[in-house]
């Protein structure tokens, strides 16, 4: 099995251990590794590398290294949670993340900006993409995007919308919403793409290692007259 040799001291013949074989084997392409059967006679030598395989590492392939780096993209409702889990009235009682489920799935039931946690979702996903996520930290990209795109601060968004933080008898947190309360604050009233965000966002100083595509034109797009 020559392809396994490796250079070694005159007078050294010992052969490769199988965690050497393996992680050979795990860097061949396969047309390599057709090539490599296609050259061996000796069956017992074609039944050990078959049991190798079956314990090797995904081949290398181009097309698979392409399929690694496609990531989810990031859900709208999870960013909604990631900037809204820092209202203060949350915070200042001490409740988990498992006691605010329920609120926080409350306030974003009835959010008018669904619509935009989509459209700014969808731009920081692309900027993550591409430079990856410790250099697009979320928490700066939302404190650009969200004054952008009018969206209420943690701070503002209870009063804002009309909500009450109120306990149950079991002392777990609820909101009650005010009567006559306003739902549609901050609904979209201009235009946007996912292009404007991170445009935005870049000429903030973030994410500056970004290179957006010239010309491009987003099929993600927000506008209301």
């Amino acid at each position: 099995m020559a392809i396994f040799s490796q250079p070694c001291l005159e007078g050294d013949t010992q052969p490769p251990n199988p965690l050497e074989i393996q992680n050979h084997l795990a860097t061949r392409t396969g047309a390599q590794m057709v090539q490599l059967m296609q050259s061996m006679q000796d069956p017992y030598a074609q039944a050990a590398l078959a049991t190798a395989l079956l314990v090797a590492p995904p081949a290398a392939s181009g097309c698979a290294s392409v399929l690694r780096k496609v990531k989810k993209p990031l859900n709208a409702f999870v960013g909604f949670r990631c900037y809204y889990i820092k209202i203060p009235d949350f915070k200042n009682k001490g409740w988990q993340m498992k006691e605010l489920s329920q609120p926080i799935g409350t306030i974003w039931e009835s959010d008018p900006n669904k619509s935009k946690w989509s459209l700014m979702t969808k731009a920081w996903s692309t900027i993550r993409d591409q430079i990856g996520k410790n250099r697009a930290p979320l928490d700066e990209f939302f404190g650009y995007a969200c004054p952008f795109l009018n969206i209420p601060s943690p701070e503002q968004y209870l009063n804002q919308f009309g909500w009450t933080l109120q306990t149950d008898q079991l002392n777990l947190p609820k909101l009650v919403r005010r009567p006559g309360a306003s739902t549609q604050v901050g609904a979209v009233d201009e235009a946007h793409s996912v292009e404007d965000v991170i445009r935005h966002c870049q000429s903030m100083g973030y994410a500056q290692g970004f290179i957006l595509a010239p010309n491009s034109t987003s099929s993600t797009f927000l506008g209301h007259s």
